[in-house]
């Protein structure tokens, strides 16, 4: 009796572990299917802090010595109308020179547009419209009227990242700010994964501090992401 009942006993315990080892596997296959692995290489992105605009545009202008720091700030920042006054006062400083310097202040408009529309912000849209004025300012005023339009309301479907975001930082400089549509959600340090999680995410972006970014848009819904980010230099791997 007591063999039978030790018998029925293994058969139980083993039938139960079956089950569970069947169910980790179907669970790790799922998660795999729904994981979208993305490797990512950097761009170089001059830092402003580096252009001497005063020199380059022949004016002397003491507002305009520390105005590269404050490009760069405002880029780590994702402040989009901040990057706006940097170029109005560019442009003002070009009207004085006649010339223009390495970062033109066209170019750094179409930096902070692009960020805004990005970000999704109406207000932040509406405001960048104003600062521009003319018919770029009425353009951007009707991107800021249908991103309103589109402002998600509850229980709307999405098309993008819904989950669980991983940054794969294999770089072995400095930190790199992460930002998800436009908005800077954390930091992941040289060497190590960072993992946030995320709603509605559709573009990401990483900063490091040395004028490399990373950037990426997140097609279809998701709800796991892996972002691999080479290092700027290949003798950095750090295999």
């Amino acid at each position: 009796m007591y063999k039978f009942f030790s018998r029925q006993l293994s058969r139980i315990v083993m039938a139960t572990l079956l089950v569970g080892i069947t169910g980790l596997a179907a669970n790790a296959q799922d998660q795999a299917a729904d994981e979208k692995v993305v490797t990512l290489k950097p761009e170089t992105v001059k830092q402003a802090k580096f252009i001497d605009f005063g020199t380059e545009l022949g004016v002397s202008l003491g507002a305009i010595n520390d105005l590269g720091q404050k490009i760069d700030a405002a880029r780590l920042a994702a402040d989009p109308i901040e990057l706006l006054l940097s170029a109005e006062l560019l442009s003002a400083a070009e009207s004085l020179s006649g010339k223009q310097a390495s970062l033109t202040s066209s170019a750094l408009q179409e930096e902070a547009v692009t960020l805004a529309e990005n970000r999704g912000n109406p207000t932040e849209i509406a405001t960048a419209a104003k600062l521009l004025g003319g018919d770029l300012g009425d353009k951007i005023m009707k991107v800021a009227k249908a991103a309103a339009e589109k402002m998600p309301k509850e229980g709307d479907a999405t098309k993008d990242l819904d989950g669980d975001l991983y940054i794969d930082n294999r770089s072995n400089h400095d930190e790199v700010h992460v930002y998800v549509n436009g908005r800077e959600i954390g930091h992941v340090e040289g060497h190590s994964v960072g993992t946030f999680h995320v709603h509605s995410a559709h573009y990401l972006e990483a900063r490091d501090h040395e004028g490399h970014r990373w950037n990426d848009h997140i097609v279809g819904h998701q709800h796991r992401w892996v972002f691999r980010l080479d290092p700027p230099h290949p003798h950095h791997f750090p295999w």
